[in-house]
């Protein structure tokens, strides 16, 4: 399909995984490829019976998105205390925390493109090596030096799976491997941070006018408070006109805690009872550089109520769909809250309540289910501060439990 504006070419890859739709976008689009959406379909079976689930990749061969003029991101100015350099300890010795990857833009943009597909690459072989991971179930000759790194990555509450795959990796890098060899810590960190794929700052597009971003996830994740934070920093600190828009009247009081946040940043903000409402405020924002949309939160195991806020993101049409996620919930609780928002056509996640955690390792399960980059953690209530930009070096930090206390 060709825009008559740019003449570029739009085309839809399937695979049974991200990576084989990857492969087939790369072939065919080439280096200079853009990835414009991914989603997880069903095909096949009978009258809805059977069938396998899939990946779609939506992509083009040119879209350009001319960069905004800012003053500071929100990665520069953010001065919480998980930013502060810290070092891994091996034997004895301190061990400089590796130089990450850079942080790519979204992935629905063309800067630093490069850079993200090179970590899906990475990512690729590190999925591959957690499916094939039972074969390493039983290591009754796993040096001490590796046993004691795949326990402490478990305490890290690591999944076992992705554990027994880090380390794997790790003493396949030394082959000849004899009792008392030193070994590089340094290397776990860096396969950790090849996972954890960063989505960059919120884009705003000046000749694209206006940036829907909604954020959707369940109830008690902190949308309406992470969404006011958002728009403080975009409003204040990138100077870009915002505007707000909500569609959660069920929750008493939801719609009046975001009127007094717009009014203390100085926005306006409009709420919308339907399809049709949602649509029409969007349209009314044409002038703006980012409309941002706060969702009702919705209990994954209502279906009626999921189905409702899916009619809700098909009128929004959303150029960023964030997935708000809560790292304080248990194990089984995340897993089945991925499964029911997996039919979302989620671009970015966004994890909340970082403060209330004690280890990390979830955020590796998260992104080896979804498949999806990280734009912005949370670590507190306070607006419009406690909000960080997420890096790969931010992330490997959280996960190997190397941040000082969050508070």
């Amino acid at each position: 399909m060709k825009s008559k504006k740019d003449s570029s070419v739009v085309k839809i890859f399937e695979g049974q995984s991200i990576f084989e739709a990857y492969s087939k976008l790369k072939r065919e689009l080439g280096e200079k490829a853009v990835i414009l959406s991914t989603r997880h379909i069903k095909k096949g079976g009978f009258m809805g019976i059977g069938g396998s689930k899939i990946v779609q990749i939506t992509a083009s061969d040119n879209v350009k998105m001319a960069p905004r003029r800012t003053t500071q991101s929100p990665a520069q100015t953010q001065k919480t205390a998980i930013n502060k350099p810290v070092a891994l300890h091996s034997q004895n010795q301190a061990v400089a925390v590796a130089e990450p990857p850079k942080a790519t833009e979204s992935p629905v943009a063309d800067k630093d493109y490069n850079d993200f597909k090179r970590e899906l690459s990475e990512i690729r072989t590190m999925i591959s090596e957690i499916q094939n991971s039972g074969q390493f179930q039983h290591w009754p000759d796993l040096p001490p030096e590796f046993q004691k790194a795949y326990e402490k990555l478990q305490s890290y509450n690591i999944n076992t799976d992705i554990a027994r795959a880090l380390v794997h990796r790790w003493k396949n890098h030394y082959p000849n491997f004899q009792k008392g060899d030193r070994v590089d810590i340094k290397l776990l960190q860096n396969y950790i941070s090849e996972m954890l794929v960063p989505a960059g700052p919120i884009r705003v597009n000046p000749k694209k006018r206006p940036n829907v971003l909604m954020l959707v996830g369940p109830t008690g994740v902190g949308k309406t408070t992470t969404l006011a934070k958002l728009a403080a920093k975009y409003k204040i600190q990138e100077e870009c006109r915002v505007a707000l828009i909500t569609f959660d009247t069920y929750r008493i009081a939801a719609v009046d805690q975001l009127r007094t946040y717009a009014n203390l940043i100085g926005i306006p903000l409009k709420v919308a009872n339907s399809p049709a409402e949602l649509k029409a405020a969007i349209a009314s924002f044409s002038d703006r550089d980012l409309v941002m949309i706060d969702s009702a939160g919705r209990s994954p195991k209502n279906e009626a109520k999921m189905n409702e806020l899916k009619e809700m993101v098909d009128a929004a049409q959303p150029d960023e769909l964030h997935l708000v996620l809560s790292l304080s919930v248990q194990n089984d609780v995340m897993k089945d809250t991925l499964e029911r928002y997996g039919d979302f056509p989620v671009h970015k996640l966004l994890l909340t309540k970082l403060d209330e955690c004690v280890h990390y390792g979830i955020i590796l399960s998260i992104i080896s289910r979804t498949q999806k980059p990280i734009g912005y953690l949370t670590v507190g209530q306070e607006v419009p501060d406690d909000i960080e930009l997420a890096t790969s070096e931010l992330l490997s930090r959280l996960v190997l439990n190397l941040q000082p206390t969050l508070v």
